[in-house]
């Protein structure tokens, strides 16, 4: 072109404020796995942070919002990746990990125990018409912030009492019917949002798994009771979905923190308090195997898992990645697990 183009309207200059101490945030060293690469001395994808599947949307442009939730998921990937690094590229990864940490901890704070209330909230309401389910949640947020409590589970009983705690045009969408209905519920069927809420999914998500019709609809088997013995049929019966939820989506409401397990404990019987336990190891076994299919993989080694599990660990709350854990006894839940995908695909 006559004048020569000089820029595109989406150039952008990027500047960071990083000092390489990295006692303010890191920067993966790309340049140097790159070199390392060039001579064949590593595979350089091994040191990639993928962004977490589940948030593809929010990835997919620069300007999108980026959940707590999610920061939580991606910061998870960025540490499996620089415990990778520290053994390959010289730097001050230790720093970068405590940075790291120290974020994760203000960010499952922030998350809180019910990011998923709004969704629930809409799930519950769809047979009254409720619309504007993540409002409500919106202003229950902030109406514990007002009164210094963080429980919103606890605050969303209260309001359905006494509505007129929240803003007054929010408090005319929950009408008597609705609040009539919500005192209704039985325990099963209030479990099951408590649980909901627990995890960030939408509007679709939450309602596909609430209503008996839409489940049903959706070729899912499990029970409500079902569902509260084991959190994770969330995802196990949901892979085959449009919009599937996510094994870690799961993971973060049925399995959060220690700092949220203890102050906001999930009732039995969906209580995951051993990384350990059968019902987490069979979904995740399940989820390795799914994106192993994903990768054009038939077959995959049984053994292979706690590699794969590695590879993506949450640092300090994973599931420990021992050769023993996925090595069980035939009828165990990852032996199901294994003969249950390959029935599946």
């Amino acid at each position: 072109p006559k004048p020569p183009l000089r820029s595109v309207l989406w150039e952008r200059n990027v500047g960071h404020s990083i000092r390489p101490q990295l006692v303010d945030g890191f920067i993966f060293p790309y340049r140097d796995i790159a070199e390392l690469a060039e001579k064949g001395d590593v595979n350089p994808e091994e040191f990639v942070a993928f962004a977490p599947g589940e948030l593809f949307e929010s990835y997919s442009y620069g300007s999108e919002l980026l959940t707590d939730d999610g920061a939580v998921a991606s910061l998870v990937r960025c540490a499996a990746v620089l415990q990778r690094i520290r053994g390959v590229v010289e730097g001050p990864w230790d720093s970068a990990l405590t940075w790291v940490d120290t974020q994760l901890n203000r960010l499952w704070q922030a998350r809180g125990a019910f990011p998923g209330l709004g969704s629930a909230l809409s799930a519950f309401g769809y047979e009254w018409g409720l619309q504007h389910g993540n409002l409500v949640a919106y202003d229950i947020q902030l109406l514990g912030e007002r009164k210094g409590d963080p429980d919103h589970w606890k605050l969303l009983n209260d309001i359905m009492t006494d509505p007129t705690q929240l803003p007054k045009p929010t408090a005319r969408l929950l009408t008597a019917n609705l609040r009539n209905g919500w005192k209704g519920l039985n325990a099963d069927r209030r479990a099951l949002l408590n649980l909901l809420g627990r995890c960030v999914l939408s509007e679709d998500q939450a309602l596909r798994f609430y209503d008996s019709h839409s489940r049903n609809k959706a070729g899912i088997q499990a029970t409500e009771q079902e569902l509260l013995d084991n959190p994770y049929l969330l995802f196990e019966q949901d892979r085959s979905a449009q919009n599937p939820i996510a094994f870690d989506t799961v993971d973060r409401g049925a399995f959060p923190d220690d700092s949220v397990r203890e102050q906001f404990p999930v009732a039995e019987p969906s209580t995951i308090s051993d990384p350990a336990d059968s019902r987490r190891v069979r979904a995740l076994v399940v989820n390795l195997l799914e994106e192993a299919a994903d990768e054009g993989h038939t077959l995959l080694p049984p053994l292979s898992a706690p590699t794969r599990w590695s590879c993506r660990n949450r640092r300090g709350r994973g599931c420990a990645a021992h050769h023993q854990l996925f090595r069980q006894p035939l009828g165990s839940a990852t032996d199901q697990a294994w003969r249950w995908h390959l029935q599946a695909v």
